[in-house]
């Protein structure tokens, strides 16, 4: 991938993926009469943490690696809790026997602000990617 590429991606996908948490975050946060409508915001808020959570490891897809400098380190102040990402990939778009329906398993507003502070200070600390 050349430079010119490397930087439309990043304004294009990693810029999208980074007001996709951001605005899915904050809505969930103001509450939601319609249960669709919170519930489509709870899976693209768990689908684009994840996104994030395995661009920053490193793992699946686009690496952050592949985007940043010599001075780029991972996750700086503290990478997003192995459980909650546990919680992540069961409660995102995976029919799967262990998708929980009890709400103390399911990811809270509190985890939800967890995932983002720890991806929202990466993307801030990323500004050599």
């Amino acid at each position: 991938m050349t430079v010119s590429s490397r930087k439309d991606f990043f304004k294009e996908h990693f810029v999208y993926m980074v007001r996709q948490l951001l605005g899915t975050r904050n809505r969930l946060a103001n509450g939601q009469s319609d249960t669709i409508v919170s519930n489509a915001l709870i899976e693209s808020n768990c689908i684009t943490a994840r996104a994030l959570i395995d661009f920053f490891n490193d793992k699946d897809g686009a690496k952050a690696s592949e985007f940043t400098d010599a001075t780029y380190s991972t996750w700086l102040n503290g990478k997003v809790p192995s459980h909650l990402v546990k919680r992540l990939s069961t409660q995102i778009a995976h029919l799967t026997m262990v998708r929980t329906d009890v709400e103390v398993q399911k990811l809270d507003g509190a985890a939800r602000e967890t995932i983002f502070n720890a991806c929202g200070m990466k993307f801030r600390a990323s500004s050599n990617i």
